[in-house]
């Protein structure tokens, strides 16, 4: 059984992609939404720009809400969860080096 026809059987309908407004996330939401998908994004824009949902929007004919919020911020990402029935969460994780420097600072502890 392909994955698509797995997660639709569990009726996995709509997913959250983090990191949606970034060049891999924006590329996985154009992917799901053709594969019939209901896609959310959250993404604090911190390394990206919203205007690629639009882009998203023109290739795939489906507009992508986004969520400008910081996922650390515990109040913001329970509110994305209350008002959206999500099956689903993709996470688009930032280039290792990057954090690699993160973890090195934690090894001076």
């Amino acid at each position: 059984m392909a994955m698509r026809e797995f997660l639709v059987s569990l009726h996995m309908n709509k997913i959250l992609v983090t990191g949606g407004c970034g060049y891999i996330g924006a590329h996985t939401i154009a992917d799901l939404i053709e594969n019939g998908f209901e896609v959310i994004s959250a993404d604090n824009n911190s390394r990206s720009n919203e205007n690629i949902l639009e882009a998203v929007e023109k290739i795939t004919g489906k507009s992508v809400k986004n969520y400008k919020v910081d996922l650390c911020i515990y109040d913001d990402t329970v509110a994305i969860f209350q008002e959206n029935p999500i099956s689903q969460a993709s996470f688009i994780l930032r280039p290792i080096n990057q954090w690699a420097s993160r973890l090195k600072s934690f090894a001076l502890f």
